[in-house]
């Protein structure tokens, strides 16, 4: 809305640059440095070489001693660190911002020719933008008019076909509601307004589905996809990612689970593109410092959901290192990212998704609080306690099958007394609902693997163990043709 050319560039638009691109035959290659190609120099290193390219494109301008742009992309292409270029879009922007309206301008249409002579890539411009609505607040400490120069730059960008159009309906809603309240934005006014009043109300229908999914009559996702797609607000579908993420923050690692599970299921079924996976996983990195407030564990459990997603492949690989290089979330985003990098290590190392959701705090509380119960069931023969304990715990399958494995070793240990018990545990336990015979299989399963390392304390573990498995075949707890694993 009022974006103007500047004269010296019109003379390299659409020639100096592309033609240079042209005869080069030089591409923008991959986007990240982990997409494949080595980087010639530090971030560090990168950051200082792109400020000076950006002060002498800037100052180039002025003079008209040169042509700028030509030459800021020749500088930046000479540097060949295509992976940092999301970096240098922020470098031009927040720099224009410390000048002039008309160094705005400029610094605008410098990206518009980097994009069109592809030395920049949309993604890469989409990623800077979104670094600089992040932390819109932060550079107004120094730049009072900040959120207005990043909302005429981001429709600058947009009318030069560098950004969607979505992404202006994406901004976050503290920005749009400072904007909103800009007298000189009255231009635009009507579409921040109408942009904030659709996005409350769909925030808030999100979290009405999300109760409703995850509540005592959990719902299907088909169902959870198609309430979303009568909404139809597809530039807001991020906010189901991130208001998803939030609500597994409050549960517990089942909750976690099914949350992961939806989000991959709505990418499956195309409800959810992956641009509203990334933005999501994104605006929750940036927050990650307001989470922690209501949830001290939120750096770990982020992790967790990040590295699951990657591993679901709902999220670039570059994810981690993009983030880190863009420094989302400042501190408390970089911590959440260094701890899925190496999470993501440890998964690679053949860490299971079974134990991806517990910390190690939770691990031991876990475990103390079912040998607690199991002692206080073999004292007390309360089935009902024990069924209400197991529902507060949320158990994930496998902790299910700790529980079974747990409860057998315990009884072993003491009398045919409590081993009768055990059994008649897990009946009543399966009859409730609160264990699936998938579940006491696999505890089952889990004693055999275990039974050389029992058999040091229990010496007749094995033909203990045997008998176990006969009795449960005889309840019905095991199917008759279960072999236990050798």
């Amino acid at each position: 809305f009022w974006l103007k050319i500047c004269e010296p560039l019109l003379s390299v638009r659409g020639t100096t640059v592309c033609s240079m691109a042209q005869a080069s035959g030089h591409s923008a290659g991959p986007s990240t440095p982990s997409a494949g190609r080595s980087q010639h120099h530090t971030l560090s290193e990168f950051q200082t070489a792109s400020k000076t390219i950006v002060k002498g494109y800037f100052s180039n301008m002025k003079s008209g001693t040169s042509p700028a742009a030509a030459e800021a992309a020749r500088s930046l292409k000479a540097l060949d660190c295509s992976g940092y270029h999301d970096e240098f879009v922020v470098i031009v922007v927040r720099s224009a911002m410390d000048l002039t309206e008309d160094d705005l301008v400029a610094g605008v249409n410098l990206l518009v020719l980097l994009r069109k002579a592809e030395i920049l890539m949309e993604s890469q411009i989409s990623r800077g933008f979104e670094k600089l609505v992040l932390t819109w607040q932060d550079i107004q400490l120094d730049v009072p008019n900040a959120p207005t120069y990043i909302l005429r730059c981001i429709d600058a960008a947009i009318r030069d076909n560098c950004l969607s159009r979505v992404f202006l309906s994406r901004l976050p809603e503290q920005l749009l509601q400072h904007l909103s309240a800009d007298a000189s934005l009255s231009g635009e006014m009507p579409v921040l307004r109408e942009n904030l009043g659709c996005l409350a109300q769909f925030k808030t229908r999100v979290s009405d589905l999300l109760k409703e999914y995850f509540g005592e009559d959990a719902g299907s996702t088909a169902d959870f996809a198609a309430r979303l797609r009568e909404a139809n607000v597809p530039h807001f579908l991020h906010e189901v990612v991130r208001k998803a993420i939030i609500m597994g923050l409050d549960g517990g690692n089942k909750e976690r689970e099914r949350v992961s599970r939806l989000l991959c299921d709505l990418s499956i079924g195309e409800t959810l593109t992956s641009e509203d996976i990334l933005v999501g996983f994104t605006r929750i990195v940036a927050q990650t410092e307001d989470l922690q407030l209501d949830c001290p564990n939120a750096t770990e459990i982020v992790s967790r959901f990040i590295v699951r997603a990657l591993s679901d492949e709902l999220l670039p690989p570059a994810f981690i290192a993009n983030g880190e290089r863009l420094r989302i979330g400042g501190p408390a985003g970089l911590k959440v990212l260094e701890a899925s990098a190496k999470l993501q290590e440890d998964v690679r190392n053949g860490l299971s998704f079974a134990h991806l959701w517990r910390t190690a705090e939770e691990e031991a509380r876990f475990k103390k609080e079912v040998k607690a119960a199991i002692l206080e069931y073999f004292d007390s023969n309360d089935k009902d306690e024990i069924s209400k304990i197991l529902t507060e715990l949320k158990m994930a399958s496998d902790q299910a099958a700790e529980f079974v494995r747990k409860l057998i070793i315990f009884a072993m240990e003491r009398t045919g007394l409590q081993c009768d018990m055990a059994l008649d545990l897990l009946g009543y336990l399966r009859s409730n609902d609160d264990i699936s015979d998938r579940e006491i299989e696999m505890g089952f399963e889990q004693l055999y693997m275990q039974l050389d390392e029992i058999a040091l304390d229990i010496p007749d573990a094995a033909v203990m163990a045997r008998s176990f498995v006969k009795k449960a075949k005889a309840a019905g707890l095991l199917f008759d043709d279960y072999h236990p694993p050798e």
